[in-house]
This record gives C-alpha cells, structure tokens and sequence, in this order.
C-alpha cells in the first residue's frame, strides 16, 4: 500500500485568497490567515514575506492550480538556532497537524521520494532548497493543570533557550512555571536532553538514501540532499529527492555525542489534539536577500518510488 504524506499539495485550498498580508517573524509566528490549508511558516527570525498566491503578471504556469509564493521584502537575520545552531539554515515552509496522520510506525525503516515544482526570481547569489522528513513522537508541550504520571515527558524551552525533553520523577497536577533547567532533577523534573533526536527528528537525501541510508538533517547539507537555485533558474522545474526514515528506536550515535534515541510515540495526546505523525518541508541553507522570491507547487511525497503530481 503506497503511504502518501502531503495533502493540499497543490496549493489548491486556501481559507483566504488572496492571502497577500506581510508575515513578520515575532511570537505568534506566521499569519494563519495568509497560509495555504495544512501548511504553516514564517520567514525567518528578523524578516519578512509575502506568501502568497498568484495570478501575477508574467508568471509561468504548469498544471497546478496553484503556485505558493514566498517574497521576501527583508531578509532574515539568522537561521534555526535550535535545529541548525550555528548556521543560516531554516525552515520556511511546512506541513502542520491537520494533515491526515501517518504515524511513525508506518513510515519507520521506508524510503519516500519527495517530489516538487519549483521557479524562482531575483535570485541574485546561489540559494540551496533542501526538502525535509520529519518524524513528531508527540510527547506533550508543557500545559498547566494535566495529571502527570511517573515516566510521562514534557517538552520546554530551557534557560539556554533550546528546546529540551524533561522526565516527570513524582506523580502530580502540573502548576506553575514550566521546567526550564539543564541538569539533573528540579521539582518534579528530570532533564532528560534537547528534543531533537529524542522529541522529534529530522531527515533529509543523501549518497544511499534511495537504498534505505538514513540522514539527519543538520546544518551543512549532505551530498545530493538539497536543489541549487542559481541566478536566471528560469522556467519552473519538477525536482525529486529521495529520503529514509530509520527503524523505530534506532539509537544515533553518529550525530550526537551524546547518543540520542526517539522516544516511543505516543499515540494519544491533548496537546492540541494532535498525534504522533510524520510531515514534511522545506529548508533554505543561505538567507534570502530582500527581494528573493520562490515558487513551490505540486508537492508529492510518497513511499512508492514514482515521480508524481499531487492527487495522481
């Protein structure tokens, strides 16, 4: 049975069109108002764009419905310091919980080929666009006011301002600050380590990757993994990658030196509603310059092998 993990990969529904506000990158995030259904993004810490749909004067169309636009009118000031630190790298563009779930377990140990569109303007320097799996195991955000039992988790953002795991050591009702230390036990609260690699993951292409090799997405691309976009990229074109997600409980101690393992997911959470799932998405490597503007559409990502346009 094909497993397919995009819907509304052509950009077809959107709540508001056109949905042609400014995005500014500030505690609330990207506008929801101006994201196509099932995605969400932002522009990057400091910047800003317009996502937007077209019709735009002069623009080339293939046979989607749809183009997703991303115009940056200030360029980003910094990339993901907490899945990236150290580089420019981000995510702008991704998938949110109301897709169909697939969750971990189905997806554990196959190979999908992630297939799109793409078209670009005002690319004045190279620009490398690096497609993205991820798996969520759904360990809850921290919410005042839930029972917690011995062993359950929670994730929060620490007073390094990274986002980490913590392990609940005596049974109670949450209250108050959430836990925010780097060591040992506070309160009722083991620290446990950063989320990524334990919470949730990130992968992306490499050498083997058709063949089922594993690569985590960190800050300098692998070999293979990502579409350059160079100045005059011209008329859109339809690129693919592959990408493999490792067995379930797979422990990664080439990535981390402190050897992480994803935790079990879990299978029904209140956050939000939502459950362990996998997604996918969209990672810039450089930051692009006021000006720069991407085009995305026909998104497919599927574990069948075959290079096709969403709802084929």
């Amino acid at each position: 049975m094909t497993i397919r993990l995009v819907t509304n990969g052509d950009f077809s529904v959107w709540a508001t069109e056109p949905a042609t506000q400014p995005l500014v990158v500030n505690a609330g995030g990207a506008l929801p108002y101006s994201m196509p259904d099932n995605w969400y993004g932002g522009p990057g810490p400091g910047g800003q764009y317009y996502f937007y749909r077209p019709p735009l004067v002069g623009l080339t169309r293939t046979t989607a419905p749809h183009w997703a636009m991303l115009n940056w009118t200030i360029q980003p000031t910094a990339g993901n310091s907490i899945d990236y630190p150290g580089t420019n790298r981000a995510t702008y563009l991704e998938q949110n919980g109301s897709n169909p779930i697939v969750p971990p377990a189905d997806a554990a140990g196959k190979v999908f080929t992630f297939s799109f569109d793409v078209q670009a303007w005002n690319i004045s320097a190279p620009i490398t666009i690096v497609p993205i799996l991820w798996m969520s195991m759904a360990q809850i955000g921290w919410l005042s006011g839930q029972y917690k039992a011995v062993g359950a988790y929670v994730t929060s953002t620490s007073t390094a301002g990274v986002f980490c795991l913590y392990q609940c050591v005596t049974a109670h009702t949450t209250s108050g600050s959430a836990p925010n230390h780097t060591s040992g036990i506070v309160g009722n609260w083991q620290y446990i380590g950063a989320c990524k690699g334990r919470q949730y993951e990130l992968y992306e292409s490499g050498p083997g990757a058709h063949a089922g090799k594993s690569y985590v997405a960190k800050g300098v691309p692998n070999a293979g993994a990502g579409i350059v976009i160079e100045p005059g990229y011209g008329n859109p074109r339809r690129v693919s990658v592959d990408i493999a997600f490792p067995a379930l409980g797979s422990t990664n101690t080439v990535d981390y030196p402190d050897s992480r393992t994803l935790l079990p997911p879990e299978d029904n959470t209140p956050y939000g509603g939502l459950k362990a799932f996998v997604g996918a998405g969209f990672d810039l490597i450089s930051l692009p310059v006021a000006g720069t503007c991407i085009g995305i559409t026909n998104i497919d990502v599927r574990d069948d092998g075959l290079n096709r346009f969403n709802g084929a």
